[in-house]
């Protein structure tokens, strides 16, 4: 069943629901663009505070309002606070007897400050009774799994009431069981998928860049370490490249495990085995072939490809004939995601690429491969790499002054990184950090999106300790301090 929608006239771009994931990455990077997160929670409840006053006789009327610990809590906290305002007599219940953000804490002060009542733990099913409205504010979108106890009841209590059931951002438990079931869901900036009934949506003031261009809220769907986690589960990555210039695949590698991956393994030339394997006691390096890249690498890539989540092939790995006929053999037989970095974009051709492919060309690669110049005007960028991507069911990440990335159907900018970053080397970090992000099984899209931050962001790091003397292998050693700052 559809939902009963009502978005503002400005909104009406945001028909599409937009998933949990995107909406924690959307108020993430609101906060990195500059929107302060207590304006969001301020928006947030005001918003609602003004829906409901406008769907309802609230002058005088006992209005519960039902929280939990979390940013969720701190939207109804904030909402009770207007409705008092509005002349309601709203009433708060502490589920778990206190709120953990330090916002929520914040807004429960100001709420006492101004005299609502504020009860705790005990007495929801009184409260309920006595009440002529409820506000659920107990779960929010960053919740996951069947609602335990004590939510369990209180979710229970609330849709047995039969009173006028109102739902703050998304109605807990919404997926799983049991649920809210409200008469009204207030939402902030944009309709969430799974959502039925009376929807009404509020702008709460995050910004267009926070979804136009990549920023820190991209890492939410960084996958976390499982507490069981095994060697492996992270990601098992192999490097196909080295030849003519052994430094590219060296410094993607190094990359990958700097991304997070757990086994990184290289292929490479016999000529320059000796180098790549005395490079990283980490690599797990094979020798194939004599000076390029050819039959012998075809046959490690068909022996060792069900064991890997992911491949790049490209870095260093130059223009030979032996080198062409064997990517044309990988791309025509692989059967894990791949990413095509350098000499590789100019050895194949788009419309034989398989899907879940990235390739991540900078201007003149683009042209290489796809046999069309890429604009100088950003918007006109934009299209055409949208249009690329559409076309070839392949994710572009074309390198630039701005990045932009691209599946055919969503398209992202990503503006971190410095002019220094022109040195040599940083596009072998960069496929090497996208593939890691991939071998951990990200979708290609994210991990392309996401990639771009973090060498971006790791550069601009790099940049303020080593100036214009800074290197590609500064930037490897920056992207542990990006995952550090933002997970």
């Amino acid at each position: 069943m559809s939902p009963n929608l009502y978005l503002p006239p400005m909104f009406s771009r945001f028909m599409r629901p937009i998933s949990f994931l995107d909406m924690r990455e959307y108020d993430r990077n609101a906060v990195w663009f500059g929107v302060p997160e207590e304006s969001l929670m301020e928006n947030a409840g005001k918003g609602a505070a003004e829906i409901i006053a406008s769907e309802y006789d609230v002058k005088g009327k006992r209005i519960l309002v039902v929280c939990g610990t979390g940013n969720n809590a701190g939207d109804g906290l904030v909402c009770a606070r207007y409705l008092r305002e509005m002349g309601a007599d709203p009433v708060i219940f502490l589920l778990k007897g206190k709120v953990r953000s330090e916002l929520s804490k914040l807004n429960l002060k100001r709420a006492r400050e101004m005299g609502i009542h504020i009860y705790e733990n005990v007495g929801l099913e009184e409260l309920v009774r006595k009440s002529h409205i409820i506000i659920d504010a107990l779960l929010g979108i960053g919740v996951s799994g069947n609602p335990k106890e004590p939510y369990r009841t209180a979710i229970e209590l609330i849709n047995n009431s039969g009173k006028p059931i109102i739902s703050i951002d998304v109605p807990s438990g919404i997926g799983y069981e049991p649920c809210v079931k409200p008469d009204l869901t207030i939402t902030f900036d944009s309709p969430k998928e799974g959502m039925e009934g009376n929807v009404k949506v509020v702008d709460i003031g995050i910004p267009e860049d926070a979804r136009k261009y990549v920023g820190p809220g991209a890492f939410v769907r960084y996958p976390r370490l499982r507490k069981d986690t095994h060697k492996g589960d992270s990601g098992r990555i192999m490097i196909i490249g080295g030849g003519p210039y052994h430094g590219a695949p060296i410094m993607a590698g190094k990359a990958a495990y700097r991304a997070g991956s757990d086994l990184v393994y290289l292929t490479v030339p016999e000529r320059v085995y000796p180098v790549v394997a005395g490079a990283c006691d980490n690599f797990i390096v094979f020798s194939d072939g004599d000076d390029v890249i050819g039959d012998e690498a075809l046959e490690r890539f068909l022996e060792l490809q069900e064991k890997m989540q992911a491949i790049l092939v490209g870095p260093g790995i130059g223009r030979d004939e032996r080198t062409k006929i064997a990517l044309e053999y990988i791309v025509g037989s692989a059967t894990v995601p791949l990413v095509l970095d350098a000499d590789a974009l100019h050895l194949v051709k788009p419309e034989n690429l398989p899907e879940n492919t990235v390739v991540t060309p900078h201007r003149v690669e683009f042209e290489a491969l796809f046999g069309i110049r890429a604009p100088e005007d950003i918007e006109e960028r934009r299209e055409v790499v949208r249009e690329m991507a559409e076309k070839h069911g392949v994710v572009i990440l074309l390198k630039g002054p701005v990045d932009v990335i691209s599946d055919g159907k969503k398209v992202t900018l990503n503006r971190t990184g410095v002019p220094r970053m022109a040195v040599g080397g940083t596009g072998d970090v960069l496929a090497g950090t996208v593939t890691s992000l991939i071998g951990r099984r990200m979708k290609p899209y994210d991990a392309a999106r996401l990639g771009a931050f973090m060498v971006g962001h790791a550069g601009e790091l790099a940049f303020q300790e080593k100036s214009y003397g800074m290197m590609a292998t500064d930037v490897i050693e920056n992207i542990h301090e990006v995952l550090k700052k933002f997970l």
